[in-house]
């Protein structure tokens, strides 16, 4: 007579574990007589036609496949274009770019109902992307001085453009037609920022009236004078760096005074 003894096993069921007696002679016969069933994608360790032995582990996966598809956001880029009109560190947002979608599919791996792995089998667009345009200066910035001397406003730099030749109007560009006065060659720069004059001229409350600023030694103060390009104007105004053949014209903003830079100039005394 033949006797079959019982041994003992741990079986992990998918996520269940537990320790099990079979008196089967291998792992695919245990599985049948615990009415486990494989699918095509299933797994189980050890391989079925293995013999059990005392205290054996076997493992029974189970594989689940789906599939999944998701709206997902195209990211857009940023492109950068030269420009001259703007100075060197500016930048200026041209058009601020636009997110696109797209349907992606998904093939997902579950392994006893948790999953594995997820691959990409499939994407198509929705809606394109744009891209954000930035433009980018590279214009070399212009240093202008801002000289009120009177007050002893904080100099910022003169303009040195080669290029500022500002056209004022013809009428007080043209000399005048007096006689008597003297006639010299200067080197013009011009200043801005309001105040007091060394003469007393308050440039805030007057912002257009023509002031030049000059070396009281060649042009006396309070002297009336044409300066080519400026037109008449009262020499008003002194300055630490106006020493010799220099003249500081006077305007009321910025912006002109980059124009003017630094030019020689005909002025006349009146």
């Amino acid at each position: 007579m033949k006797i079959d003894r019982a041994i003992k096993l741990v079986l992990q069921n998918g996520a269940k574990k537990e320790q099990v007696w079979s008196t089967k002679a291998n792992v695919g016969d245990l599985l049948s007589e615990k009415n486990i069933k494989l699918q095509k994608d299933d797994r189980v360790s050890p391989a079925k036609h293995t013999a059990l032995k005392e205290d054996m582990a076997i493992l029974v996966t189970y594989v689940d496949k789906k599939a999944e598809e998701k709206t997902e956001k195209i990211h857009f880029d940023t492109v950068y274009k030269n420009d001259s009109s703007l100075e060197k560190g500016e930048t200026k947002v041209l058009s601020a770019g636009k997110q696109g979608s797209k349907k992606v599919k998904y093939e997902i791996v579950l392994e006893n109902g948790k999953e594995k792995s997820r691959k990409r089998i499939s994407e198509a667009v929705v809606a394109k992307s744009e891209d954000k345009v930035v433009a980018r200066g590279t214009k070399e910035a212009q240093v202008i001085a801002v000289n009120n001397p009177s007050k002893q406003k904080a100099s910022t730099s003169r303009a040195e453009s080669s290029q500022a030749s500002s056209k004022v109007s013809s009428a007080s560009s043209a000399a005048p037609s007096t006689s008597g006065g003297k006639t010299f060659t200067m080197e013009s720069t011009a200043y801005t920022g309001g105040g007091t004059t060394a003469t007393g001229i308050n440039l805030s409350a007057n912002p257009g009236m023509k002031v030049v600023a000059v070396d009281p030694s060649v042009i006396p103060l309070g002297s009336k004078v044409w300066v080519e390009g400026y037109g008449v104007a009262v020499a008003g105004d002194t300055g630490g760096a106006i020493k010799g053949n220099i003249v500081d014209v006077y305007f009321p903003d910025h912006g002109s005074c980059v124009n003017w830079g630094r030019r020689t100039v005909t002025v006349r005394v009146l």
